[in-house]
């Protein structure tokens, strides 16, 4: 450590455990501050920052300190490693300092009008420039003594004659400002809202200024932009299990884009509140990360439950962040809750609750949190009885199916069907007619694309066969039906029906009996005979559909093969053969 003499204004090192006792200072850089390089040449004076730097030494001085530390000239910047150093051992200098002196530049009342002089030393104390920084958190939490100075170096009271002034500009509680409270009891969440309303010049600042108050290490790397404040989340994880961690919301300005033309005024969210929304926008979808401690603005009063019974390990993996938790599926396949093991401060009515959505995956397991209902909602005990534990993992740069392989898990792939191309001669003298949904046909990959929004879903393709003149020989429909179980399972089915000519649009749900199909968690078979209306054949066609769960392209997927086969009348003479038969 590096310590500046209060008389010589000359520079010392100390080791760790020879360290003699020191004063310390906590400020707002300003314009032309002296650095480490400047106080080994004449340039030093020069600089306006020099006269802070006097007068520190001088205050020090008076009280009987030998050494003061200050950030701009103790810390030799240009070293990459002593700066990493520094950073990761400030709280711990600023605890071990005798006391610290907290330089208010823009606490100025010498110009304040006569009538408002009373009142004007609090104002302007509360509005300082110091209070919005985020290195000065921790230089405000950690010393036992603290005192604040005004711009021209005159007392303005200490950290503990003024512990509730500071609790209300800060919302830091008084028993932590005082140091009867540790860090370590205070939740992750509530640390965070102390730094949610504070900047930093550079971004990855923001994470750096709160590795002290989190009591972890970090390495620096400057360039990383927000992905500095994700690492440092991570670490904390390492050696916690406050789940607080994950109880965050929108920040203002993210708010302010997504509910733009949303006139709700509602702060308080149940999980009975889910309601339909549209469908889940890139804007809406998270990590389980925030990305800067703004998003925690709103968390100053959540607490983690302490022994809970449901609370496992979390860790990060190559999949994200993988989670067990216990998780409400809502009606309606594509809305679930994840319920944390935390709590509003004083309030036991229930846990906290934070909504995620599906994204694409083989297995099903992978989520993201769904910002378009911000913070976090309280989950009463008749709503927590339907979770049912999961294992889940989320990633923190959401990967929607838009920017890789479209989320086919819902879909149906029909690999084989009359009418294609590459079917044989007899399928090929079919035509695939029409398919719905309409829209949700993909011709170029066979796949019908459906949009669940509801636990079941249909889908239906129409196949017919013309005479020369163009009248419909044969017309049959294919109905594929699927459903997703309360215990998250597929269940699906098949059936066709033979048709006297192709249906409109809005007929075809009519086609089936409303009960269709049972349906199965394995694979499934349907087929019937298709009469020949304009031939004496002795054969008939049979048309057989099979739908089954396989996994394609790396994502199970609901697979249909749709055959028509030739299979011989049950009263025909047994030297008929299929030259006869005359289509």
């Amino acid at each position: 450590m590096r310590l500046l003499h209060t008389k010589t204004l000359e520079l010392s090192e100390f080791l760790e455990n020879a360290t003699p006792a020191y004063a310390i200072l906590s400020h707002t850089w300003e314009k032309e501050e002296v650095s480490f390089q400047d106080m080994q040449g004449p340039n030093a004076k020069k600089k306006a920052g020099y006269a802070k730097i006097q007068k520190c030494c001088e205050q020090a001085a008076r009280e009987g300190y030998e050494y003061v530390w200050i950030d701009t000239c103790c810390i030799d910047k240009s070293s990459s490693a002593e700066l990493s150093e520094a950073i990761n051992s400030m709280y711990v200098w600023y605890k071990n300092a005798e006391t610290c002196y907290a330089y208010l530049a823009d606490l100025d009342i010498s110009n304040t009008p006569l009538r408002h002089l009373l009142e004007a030393p609090e104002f302007f104390f509360k509005k300082s420039r110091w209070f919005t920084r985020g290195w000065t958190l921790q230089e405000l939490i950690a010393p036992a003594r603290l005192e604040f100075f005004d711009k021209y170096w005159s007392s303005f009271g200490t950290k503990a004659e003024r512990h509730s002034d500071l609790s209300e500009i800060t919302g830091i509680d008084e028993l932590t400002l005082n140091g009867r409270r540790e860090l370590r009891d205070v939740s992750i969440a509530k640390k965070m809202s102390w730094a949610s309303k504070r900047v930093t010049t550079r971004v990855e600042d923001i994470a750096y200024c709160l590795i002290g108050i989190f009591g972890i290490n970090l390495p620096l790397l400057y360039g990383e932009g927000e992905r500095a404040f994700i690492r440092l989340q991570e670490e904390i994880m390492r050696s916690s299990d406050d789940q607080s961690l994950f109880a965050w919301g929108l920040t203002d300005q993210e708010y302010e884009v997504l509910h733009a033309s949303d006139d709700s005024d509602q702060k308080i969210l149940y999980v009975s509140d889910y309601e339909k929304r549209p469908e889940a926008q890139p804007s809406t979808l998270r990590g389980f990360l925030a990305r800067s401690p703004a998003a925690f603005k709103n968390s100053g009063n959540i607490v983690p439950y302490r022994n809970w019974d449901v609370s496992m390990p979390y860790s990060m993996t190559n999949q994200g962040l993988r989670l067990e938790l216990p998780v409400i599926q809502h009606e309606g396949f594509k809305e679930y809750t994840a319920i944390l093991a935390c709590h509003f401060q004083y309030n036991y009515l229930g846990p906290l609750g934070i909504h995620i959505s599906p994204v694409a995956s083989p297995n099903g397991d992978q989520f993201a949190r769904d910002l378009w209902y911000n913070d976090p909602v309280l989950v009463v005990p008749q709503h927590a009885l339907q979770a049912k534990l999961r294992t889940i993992y989320i990633r923190q740069e959401v990967l929607l199916p838009t920017y890789r392989d479209f989320d086919r898990r819902d879909h149906f792939l029909i690999r084989k069907h009359p009418g294609s191309p590459k079917s044989k001669e007899l399928d090929s003298k079919y035509i695939l007619h029409e398919v719905f949904p309409a829209g949700s046909w993909s011709e170029s990959e066979n796949i019908i694309r459906v949009d669940r929004s509801g636990s079941y879903q249909d889908a239906a393709l129409i196949f017919s066969k013309h005479t020369q003149g163009g009248r419909p020989r044969k017309v049959f429909a294919v109905l594929l039906k699927s459903k997703v179980s309360e215990d998250g399972a597929y269940e699906y089915g098949c059936s066709i029906a033979v048709l006297s000519n192709v249906p409109d649009g809005g007929v075809w749900p009519k086609l089936f009996p409303a009960d269709g199909e049972a349906m199965s968690s394995e694979s499934t078979e349907s087929e019937i005979d298709l009469p020949e209306n304009y031939s004496d054949s002795n054969y008939t066609e049979r048309a057989v559909v099979k739908i089954g769960r396989e996994v394609f392209l790396g994502q199970a997927m609901f697979v249909v093969d749709i055959d028509v086969r030739l299979s011989l009348l049950k009263n025909a003479p047994a030297f008929a053969n299929s030259s006869t038969n005359s289509h």
